[in-house]
Order: structure tokens, then C-alpha cells, then sequence
């Protein structure tokens, strides 16, 4: 029997906070890349996961986010407030607002 589904690579997105990572799907990552009016590789390349964006959202620090959460082997990346507010952006549900 044929499969007519193509064997594609599904992107694996590493979340720059935890270390986790997770597969996606370019037809979503497409979609939220032109709602958010970003590339898509400005999205595989600053993710964040949901759970981690939550609490930075709160206010709290990238340590205090690992700390909760926990991190993957070797997570050290720390990153100054304007990248925190930069990832919380790109990660958003909405249209990024232009200034």
C-alpha cells in the first residue's frame, strides 16, 4: 500500500527559558508568523513555552521561571529585561503593536 502523506521533518522548537523543546507545525508556525507579522524562523529561533511565558509574563525573572519549572541539562543563557520583553512579544497570541 502507498502513503500518500510526504515524510516532512516537523520543526522542533527549543524554548530559550527551560531548554524543553517540542515539534510543531509549519502550517501553524506559518499562520501565527503572519498574525504576529514576524518570520517564522524569528519564531523557531526566540520560542518560549506556554508555561514559562505565563510566569514571565507575572513578572518574574528568568532564574525564578528555571527555578519553578526546572530546566533541561546545561540551561545557563541568562538575558538581559529588553530580550525577556522581546520573547514575551514574539510569543504572544496577538498582533505585535508597531512602534
Amino acid at each position: 500500500m502507498n502513503n500518500t502523506k510526504t515524510n516532512k521533518t516537523l520543526p522542533k522548537l527549543n524554548c530559550l527559558v527551560t531548554g524543553n523543546s517540542r515539534t510543531s507545525n509549519i502550517k501553524y508556525l506559518e499562520a501565527k508568523a503572519i498574525r504576529l507579522g514576524v518570520g517564522v524562523d524569528t519564531l523557531i529561533n526566540n520560542y518560549v513555552s506556554r508555561d514559562a511565558l505565563k510566569l514571565l509574563r507575572t513578572g518574574k525573572t528568568i532564574e525564578q521561571v528555571r527555578a519553578e519549572l526546572g530546566t533541561a541539562a546545561g540551561v545557563t543563557l541568562s538575558m538581559p529585561d529588553a530580550k525577556v520583553e522581546e520573547l514575551i512579544r514574539i510569543n504572544s497570541k496577538g498582533k505585535h503593536s508597531q512602534q
